[in-house]
């Protein structure tokens, strides 16, 4: 151990040379049960990923990993020891749960979210044959998931090269032989999978109007069972994924034209997810040559271990698939809060009659809103009152093509959100439309502004003097107005938390509005309606 320590000193701690001589010593010069040999590659890997590097040019399990490759080939006993527990996890281990971790099942989005959080709280009692298992137990976290997938190509090929010298030392074949059947099943039941989801109802809607022979969804198992019964070849199935995601693409055009649920975007979510397996398999089954193979399998390896890490986050998959939910939502928000941007002169009168209108409709509601009040009566019925004073003259606004100033930063909101999230590459030509963008918003936000403030002020006093005419007094006495000039007063009432408050409330009745706009589209109440 201390020559081993002398000949590698400068990559890791001495302490950590020696850790690893005992961990090789220690291997079973004979062929290990298969619990010894899974034993074996989780104390490699726990070797690995324990302890720092001296070396801060890579990860420092990818220098580990490299010592590791060096030792082996400069003693022939513990490559052979390790190649035969390599060889006994593959040869008697299960590799189907390992090669499909990750792919969620075509349940649908709730069920898969309470089974993840039954996994996560209970415990789980994994066959002892199951890779998969072994993998989360070598690769336990996502940070071993990113490092893996930073590994060299050539250093994992020379790791490869190594066990399969120390499986021919011994008269055995290469260690991981027994996962090529493996692979080619796991090919042939994912594409399975894939096109049943891609046929489903609420997915061909949304696709190209092809027959179904010629769906690529329908072809691609085809080709898969091809290949699996050594008749096809790799190069048409990859064609035929890229047809698929051709096809899903059109799919994520047409939500907008149907309609979004979190049903449909989990299919397209585990579609894209099943697709991306079926390349990195094949990249492993098809590839030119033993070190080409031994890089893309690496590369699965990372894959299969962040996918069994994130197996158990309900968290990760709700973000993941309320993602593009969330965004159409606001999308149809969006596309509300675009008719309250003015780009021209004609536009910006309009903006303004618009916003006298909508003041002459608030003047209106104001005084409803004070007889009410006056009215005494008990509090529900008053807040039942009051709910539908606002709530009609916020639909005769729309009714009426009216603009109300203090609606219309919650829709332009998402329109601005919209022109910064294209804007993110920082082109020039983008930057001066988003200026272009923010310019008309506030003028535009103005002109409802001054239409709105200036109405209602008319309004006051012509109603005022309406009322003086017909009973002799103002509308509000000196006590009224006075104590209504208090209540907004910005230092000493809480004006100031109710103007934030009424902001939030109408970002969220904008929110609802593009929900209730995407359920509309999704369930086709329009054509249902001129149909019926």
């Amino acid at each position: 151990a201390e020559s081993l320590a002398a000949r590698h000193a400068g990559r890791v701690k001495p302490r950590d040379v020696r850790a690893l001589h005992r961990l090789l010593s220690a291997l079973p010069a004979q062929a290990p049960s298969l619990e010894a040999a899974m034993r074996a590659l989780e104390a490699a890997a726990r070797w690995l990923r324990a302890g720092s590097a001296l070396i801060e040019t890579e990860p420092a399990p990818i220098v580990r990993l490299r010592l590791l490759v060096e030792v082996l080939d400069e003693v022939p006993v513990w490559r052979r020891a390790l190649a035969a527990a390599v060889a006994r996890a593959c040869a008697e281990g299960d590799a189907l749960p390992a090669l499909e971790a990750g792919l969620p099942n075509d349940r649908g989005l709730w069920p898969e979210s309470a089974d993840r959080l039954s996994r996560r709280l209970l415990p789980s009692a994994d066959s002892a044959r199951d890779l998969g298992a072994l993998v989360s137990r070598m690769f336990p976290t996502l940070r071993d998931a990113v490092w893996l997938g930073f590994v060299p190509d050539a250093l994992a090929a020379s790791l490869v090269r190594l066990l399969d010298d120390g499986a021919r030392g011994v008269g055995a074949p290469p260690p991981f032989a027994p996962l090529g059947p493996a692979t080619l099943d796991v090919i042939a039941l994912v594409a399975t999978r894939t096109s049943a989801l891609g046929l489903s109802r609420e997915i061909r809607a949304r696709s190209p109007e092809v027959s179904l022979a010629a769906s690529p969804f329908f072809l691609l198992p085809r080709l898969c069972d091809a290949l699996f019964s050594g008749i096809g070849s790799a190069g048409a199935c990859r064609d035929q994924i890229s047809a698929c995601r051709d096809a899903l693409e059109i799919v994520r055009a047409h939500l907008e034209e149907f309609g979004v649920s979190v049903d449909v975007v989990y299919r397209i979510e585990v579609i894209a997810k099943n697709l991306d397996r079926l390349r990195d398999l094949l990249a492993v089954s098809d590839a030119a040559d033993a070190d080409a193979r031994a890089a893309a399998a690496f590369h699965v390896v990372a894959q299969i271990a962040a996918a069994r890490v994130r197996d158990r986050s309900v968290r990760d998959m709700l973000s993941t698939n309320l993602h593009l939910l969330a965004r159409k939502v606001i999308e149809h928000a969006g596309e509300t809060g675009e008719h309250y941007i003015t780009t021209t002169r004609k536009q910006w009168w309009k903006m303004l009659g618009s916003g006298a209108g909508g003041g002459l409709v608030t003047g209106a509601t104001i005084v409803i809103k004070y007889m009410v009040l006056w009215g005494h009566f008990a509090l529900f019925i008053e807040g039942t009152f009051a709910s539908l004073n606002y709530a009609l003259s916020f639909l005769l606004m729309q009714l009426c093509g009216f603009t109300l100033a203090t609606k219309q930063p919650s829709m332009i909101a998402a329109a601005l959100a919209g022109s910064l999230h294209g804007s993110g590459d920082k082109e020039q030509g983008q930057l001066d439309d988003l200026v272009t963008l923010i310019q008309r918003i506030c003028r535009s936000q103005l002109g409802a502004a001054i239409g709105n403030v200036g109405m209602v002020a008319a309004t006051a006093l012509l109603y005022n003097l309406v009322h003086i005419r017909m009973h002799g007094a103002p509308f509000l006495d000196q006590h009224a107005a006075e104590h209504t000039l208090q209540s907004f007063d910005p230092l000493h009432s809480g004006t100031i938390f109710f103007a934030a408050l009424t902001g939030v409330l109408l970002w969220l009745s904008s929110l609802g509005a593009g929900w209730l706009e995407n359920w509309v589209t999704y369930r086709r109440l329009p054509e249902a309606i001129a149909n019926h």
